[in-house]
Parts: structure tokens; C-alpha cells; sequence
């Protein structure tokens, strides 16, 4: 019985922290000063990114099909940044494939454990590519 109430109390927190992030200031300039879809916007992000992908949180906003192509807008949250990336999923792979066949529906403000990006950097700016994900909490 005791253990029930710890493991209740235990999953309840994890749900209270996993679906309320506190509004980040962004101290990052490029972030308040560009839109998400510009180029200095994405290559700052993607230094970001490279720099310590460990280090960050990634949420799951919504689903976008775009010119027949599946993307994932996705929240990106550091210490003093909340950016967001427009991601590309080339081959749909089993990790997110739920996303992918609800259209996002359900999945928004969810949590994505070990996002892997590919950032291929182009004249345009960086392009953010779906690799792979751990697990997905909701």
C-alpha cells in the first residue's frame, strides 16, 4: 500500500514537471530580433544545437505538412533560451511515427528525450533534419 502511494506521488510529479515549463527570458539577441524562419534565426540555433544538445529540452508544438513534406515544430529550451526549430522528417522512422499518423494531434507539448538532429548547413541557413528519439513523454 505504501508503495502504491509513493509510486502515485512520484508519477504525479513527474507529470506536473514535465508539462509545465516556466517561461524562459531569452537572453540570445538573434532570437528576439528574427523570426524562426530566417537565416540567422536557424544557424544561431543550430550552433546552440551543436554546441551542448544534451543540455537542452525539446517539446514537441505541432505537426506541419508542407509541400508534401512532413515537418515537427518543435520548442527548444536552455538555460537562457527558448527557441524554435522547424524540423524535417525525411524517413519516418518508428519513433515518431505516432506523431506522424495523428498529425501531432495529442502529442502537443509533449517531451522528446533524445532528440537527434542532423544540421545540414546550407546558403540559406541551417536546416534541422529528424535523425532518431529515445522515448516521447506526453
Amino acid at each position: 500500500m505504501l508503495r502504491t502511494k509513493i509510486l502515485i506521488s512520484f508519477l504525479f510529479c513527474l507529470t506536473l514537471i514535465s508539462c509545465s515549463y516556466i517561461p524562459v527570458v531569452n537572453k540570445e539577441p538573434v532570437f528576439n530580433n528574427f523570426k524562426p524562419e530566417s537565416k540567422e534565426y536557424r544557424n544561431k540555433l543550430a550552433q546552440i544545437i551543436r554546441s551542448n544538445p544534451d543540455d537542452l529540452t525539446y517539446v514537441f508544438e505541432k505537426y506541419i505538412q508542407k509541400n508534401g513534406s512532413d515537418y515537427l515544430e518543435i520548442k527548444v529550451y536552455g538555460d537562457e533560451i527558448a527557441a524554435t526549430a522547424m524540423v524535417l522528417v525525411e524517413q519516418k522512422r518508428s519513433s515518431v511515427n505516432g506523431i506522424i499518423e495523428k498529425k501531432g494531434m495529442a502529442y502537443g507539448g509533449a517531451e522528446l528525450y533524445g532528440l537527434e538532429l542532423d544540421i545540414i548547413d546550407t546558403s540559406n541557413g541551417a536546416t534541422f533534419v529528424f535523425n532518431d528519439l529515445d522515448f516521447i513523454i506526453d
